[in-house]
């Protein structure tokens, strides 16, 4: 099955459809899965008082909002059909001809309806020229026909880019569907498919079985990409154009890597040899110092000065040992000051350290008999 989330990738790699695709996840992914969720729960208890004004200001006189609109295009038919609403992507029942999305956001008036696709932060362009937006763009104009079109990409910084688009921009992006289908189906159909690498691998979900990205790691680790690209200096506008593209291709191909080793490393310790190992163990985090406490120790043992000195609202470890500079007495030293003052802030309870677990290097033995 098609979706419209893959539209933008499969139009420029219809090859990527015929990979095997694992599920993955990030904190961007979460985090904007998390948005969604806000936005979906803060629309169906307020309503359109609850749309960012810059949406509002596109639709004026709107009497109609809706999240999370499921929709199937039929592109033999040209025909599109609503599934509902709120169910979670559950695509049942789709047809080989038809393609399936979700709307994240439909806002309509008598005379206009938007259709908003919700991202991160990064910039993606024009809303007329992605697909997936295009897509809704689509879908909407059929679920309110006769009215205005207006496609837009809502940003986590609240920025809306917006397009209106009429029934030609429609049509022209209805009729490349078909074609789509038909790359799609012809890659499936080989053995090995093609492959175009670009912006889009960034999050395809068949980059681990990518002929392109399990040649370019084998490069990696026998080091002929980095020979290639010493070889591509002093750089002239063309050499550096492609270097350029060769280390983003890289830069996402590694961190897809570094992504699975450490969750590999969270289940399980990986041996590393010499005794050591990456993994997962419980690492002891800064001291933290009650402030009050510390005035109290400090004021008692130095005086008001030097409280005053050492505490604001807060008490840090530095500025302990800057405050003490100035009260040693005798032969003391400020190593014995500081530590004379922090064992009577701990005797007294006014320091805690909290405990926090990553993934890391480290020495098993050592470990183990810590």
């Amino acid at each position: 099955m098609i979706t419209a989330s893959a539209l933008p990738r499969l139009f420029a790699c219809p090859g990527s459809s015929a990979l095997p695709h694992a599920n993955t996840t990030s904190d961007d992914a979460e985090a904007g899965t998390k948005r969604h969720e806000i936005r979906e729960a803060q629309l169906k208890s307020e309503g359109l008082s609850s749309l960012p004004r810059r949406v509002l200001d596109l639709i004026p006189g709107a009497s109609l909002a809706a999240a999370e609109v499921a929709c199937a295009y039929d592109v033999a038919a040209g025909k599109v059909r609503q599934l509902g609403v709120g169910i979670q992507r559950d695509y049942g029942g789709i047809a080989p001809t038809e393609i399936a999305g979700t709307l994240d956001l439909i806002v309509a008036s008598s005379t206009a309806v938007l259709a908003l696709d919700w991202k991160g932060h990064t910039r993606l362009g024009r809303p007329s020229h992605h697909e997936q937006v295009m897509f809704a763009g689509l879908c909407a104009s059929q679920l309110f026909p006769g009215r205005t079109v207006i496609v837009a990409i809502g940003y986590a910084d609240d920025w809306i880019d917006h397009d209106h688009v009429d029934d030609l921009d429609l049509d022209a992006f209805a009729v490349r569907l078909p074609a789509l289908l038909e790359s799609v189906a012809a890659q499936r159909a080989r053995k090995v498919p093609d492959v175009a690498e670009g912006g889009h691998c960034q999050h395809c979900p068949a980059m681990h079985a990518c002929p392109a990205k399990v040649a370019l790691m084998r490069r990696l680790t026998s080091g002929a990409e980095a020979d290639d690209l010493e070889l591509m200096m002093p750089l002239d506008d063309n050499t550096a154009r492609v270097a350029y593209e060769r280390l983003k291709a890289a830069r996402h191909l590694l961190a897809r890597v570094e992504r699975a080793i450490y969750a590999r490393a969270a289940e399980h310790p990986i041996p590393l040899g010499n005794g050591k190992v990456l993994g997962k163990r419980t690492v002891r985090g800064n001291e933290k110092l009650d402030g009050n406490i510390a005035y109290e120790v400090l004021r008692d043992q130095r005086g008001q000065s030097c409280a005053d000195m050492a505490v604001r609202r807060t008490a840090t470890k530095k500025a302990i040992g800057e405050a003490l500079r100035w009260s040693l007495v005798g032969n003391e030293t400020q190593r014995s000051a500081e530590e004379t003052t922090l064992r009577e802030i701990r005797a007294r309870g006014g320091a805690t350290r909290e405990e926090s677990e990553r993934i890391e290097e480290y020495v098993l033995e050592l470990e183990a008999g810590k």
